[in-house]
């Protein structure tokens, strides 16, 4: 009888001999460190500042709840426009939201312009595990390989959440909290940028918005997600700014294009493609 031998690392260290797979792998767990340390980092500063620990923790919610809408803005823009040109506005935008709230925080500002901050900090961030994996899609061909990168992807994510808050606490305990603060932002923008500047392994911008495919893959494979209200803010928005561009008249065609669609079209996108702006790009 033939016994199968188990490759714990083996497997791993197949896929990370391809050329530049470390490199990314590490800049993108060192991007994503910021969506491990910004909760408990918040919490110590806002804490070391006011000694209330209920505020702290509510304006620590807020940056989840900014997570929770800009994600999918930003994944959107990333499949519309690739990660080169939208990867630096997530960062540069995250570098504000971070050092506005410090100074809020720090500067005594008014408490409510604490929760806009920490949204804005939220908000700007960008899902860097994502980026990684589009990145493993484009460079593995093999179920089997793309199964074996997305078992390494889910160590990194567990293990980014077990590194990063405790070194960020030992730093806000040592030597204060805004340099407990500002280690999770700087590491994650150093490990953005750095994934960034890596072109030879950057995914092609995908043309799912083209009429073509958006027909193929319907309607629920375009937009927000269905009757998901904390995305219409953002897509009442991007449907006024963007009231003539090719996008939204490719959605236009496409809907037009498949009977039964405006029925199935989530509420967001309904109001985009049939609102008086909408119309008024037509």
């Amino acid at each position: 009888m033939t016994t199968a031998r188990i490759r714990f690392v083996g497997s791993y260290t197949d896929i990370l001999r391809l050329p530049g797979a470390r490199s990314f792998v590490v800049a993108g767990w060192l991007g994503r460190i910021l969506r491990s340390t910004s909760g408990i980092a918040t919490i110590l500063l806002v804490a070391g500042q006011t000694g209330s620990f209920a505020l702290a923790g509510a304006v620590s919610g807020a940056i989840v709840l900014g997570i929770a809408a800009g994600g999918p803005v930003w994944s959107r823009a990333v499949d519309a426009r690739g990660q080169r040109l939208v990867v630096p506005f997530s960062l540069g935008a995250t570098v504000l939201a971070a050092a506005a709230l410090v100074g809020v925080v720090v500067g005594g500002a008014h408490t409510p312009t604490w929760f806009v901050a920490a949204f804005a900090l939220g908000a700007a961030s960008i899902d860097m595990g994502s980026l990684v994996r589009a990145r493993w899609r484009s460079m593995l061909s093999s179920p089997t390989s793309r199964h074996t990168s997305l078992s390494l992807e889910a160590v990194s994510d567990e293990l980014v959440f077990v590194v990063g808050p405790p070194v960020v606490t030992v730093i806000a305990a040592s030597v204060g909290t805004v340099a407990g603060f500002a280690t999770g932002v700087v590491v994650a923008t150093v490990g953005g940028a750095w994934l960034w500047s890596q072109r030879a392994t950057t995914p092609r911008w995908s043309h799912c918005c083209q009429p073509r495919l958006v027909a193929q893959r319907g309607a629920d494979g375009f937009g927000c997600p269905p009757a998901w209200p904390g995305s219409c803010p953002f897509t009442l928005g991007w449907a006024w700014c963007s009231r003539r561009s090719t996008l939204r008249r490719s959605v236009w065609r496409a809907v037009q294009a498949r009977p039964g669609s405006r029925e199935s079209f989530s509420p967001c996108l309904r109001w985009a493609a049939w609102s008086p702006v909408s119309r008024s790009a037509r």
